[in-house]
């Protein structure tokens, strides 16, 4: 299980050279909520190792008055 601490130190040890995202499918689940899935290719390292790569990505958005916030995210590499 992650926690925020975990999250924020992981951010602080990437360094991502580049990324691209592919595949995109929206699903509106109402006029407020959204379901994103997508790919993710990455080339960076993480603790100086390469963590190069596709990933599945899938993000739950949320609209809050004229704003959209990311309420909910995962990815995991692909196969």
């Amino acid at each position: 299980m992650n926690t925020v601490d975990k999250e924020m130190a992981e951010v602080k040890a990437l360094d991502l050279k580049t990324y691209s995202l592919g595949d995109i499918d929206v699903v509106f689940i109402d006029k407020d909520a959204a379901l994103l899935t997508y790919s993710v290719t990455v080339q960076g390292t993480e603790d100086g190792k390469d963590v190069s790569g596709k990933m599945n990505a899938a993000s739950v958005w949320k609209k809050e008055g004229n704003d959209w916030r990311c309420v909910f995210h995962t990815d995991i590499k692909a196969e």
